[in-house]
């Protein structure tokens, strides 16, 4: 499933969720919306439970388990439990790695 967030600047972010092993590799392909907008998919049963477990990248409560209890910096590894439903909702900074262990 999938979300857009619009930004000041006119630009969105967009954040999908995925379930299952891709293989190593995620092709996305984008559009452009007509001048009115783009008419939004129906809504997906994806089987992800209880979203109210859902943690965010841009909250810092969700970090309180890191070596550093900080969010990730510039150049570091980051690993995402397997029990951990993390929504990458900020931009963030240039990792070294990022290793999601299951979902």
């Amino acid at each position: 499933t999938s979300a857009s967030m619009p930004l000041p600047d006119g630009s969105n972010i967009h954040t999908v969720l995925l379930r299952g092993d891709s293989g190593g590799e995620l092709q996305l392909e984008t559009f452009l919306c007509p001048k009115g907008g783009c008419q939004a998919p129906p809504a997906a049963d994806v089987g992800y439970g209880d979203l109210s477990q859902l943690v965010y990248w841009s909250a810092s409560s969700s970090w309180t388990n890191s070596p550093t209890g900080l969010a990730p910096q510039d150049g570091e590894d980051v690993v995402i439990p397997a029990d951990v439903k993390m929504v990458l909702d900020i931009v963030t900074p240039v990792l070294n790695t990022v290793t999601v262990e299951g979902f």
